[in-house]
């Protein structure tokens, strides 16, 4: 999983995970000097009008949630490439089969 040029604030892509609509990158917000996630959309889906439309609103909709158990979107907008890409805060607490499998074994 190559990188995608990013804008300038972000550096030091490093490859987390990746599923079927995108990527996801930890980088380095340089602005605060803290980790953020990249999610940036894979090419053949950032082609698609509706696809698009349907990613923008659920960035505006996140945007929105404010809760101790949801990541809080920082950013979001176009790469040079168009791929639309959405900035949060990183959340290094594992995967939720992860966590699900750390609390049955302590319980």
């Amino acid at each position: 999983m190559s990188a995608p040029i990013l804008p300038a604030r972000y550096c030091d892509p490093t490859p987390v995970g990746e599923g079927a609509t995108g990527l996801v990158y930890r980088l380095l917000d340089q602005e605060t000097d803290e980790p953020v996630a990249i999610k940036v959309v894979r090419p053949h889906l950032a082609r698609l009008d509706r696809f698009r439309a349907r990613f923008a609103r659920e960035v505006a909709l996140s945007g929105r949630l404010v809760h101790p158990n949801i990541v809080p979107v920082r950013d979001f907008g176009r790469l040079a490439s168009g791929q639309p890409f959405v900035v949060m805060d990183f959340a290094n607490r594992g995967s939720l089969a992860e966590r699900l499998s750390e609390d049955l074994s302590i319980g």
